[in-house]
């Protein structure tokens, strides 16, 4: 297991997370790169935080999945639980990647009004 600080490069982090097999993470933005990348990634939770769970939930939702959390300890520590988390990030990836460029493209479309706006 490797534990990625986010004060890393975004060069370093990328490469590392390209290599993974499977990505935890409890960030957004973890989940973002590991989508963009295409690798299974699953949300974790180290117990309650500040984050506001409805951004994780308006992500997934482009998609058509929900944001489903895993305690951290639950996820990273057991065999059967790591190979059950595996099975349903590579499950999530599937769906993830069968709509990410429409989404993409979705999302190019809507910023081009502000391009005019230069």
């Amino acid at each position: 297991m490797r534990v990625l600080v986010p004060s890393a490069s975004y060069d370093s982090i990328c490469e590392e997370v390209s290599r993974a097999d499977l990505v935890l993470t409890s960030s957004l933005h973890g989940m973002v790169v590991a989508d963009a990348l295409d690798c299974p990634v699953q949300l974790v939770s180290f117990g309650p935080t500040g984050e506001p769970p409805f951004k994780f939930s308006d992500y997934q939702t482009v998609y058509g999945l929900q944001a489903d959390f895993v305690a951290f300890v639950d996820a990273a520590f057991d065999e059967a639980a790591i190979a059950n988390v595996l099975e349903a990030a590579v499950d999530r990836r599937t769906a993830v990647s069968a709509r990410i460029d429409d989404v993409v493209e979705g999302l190019v479309r809507s910023a081009r009004p502000l391009a005019d706006l230069e």
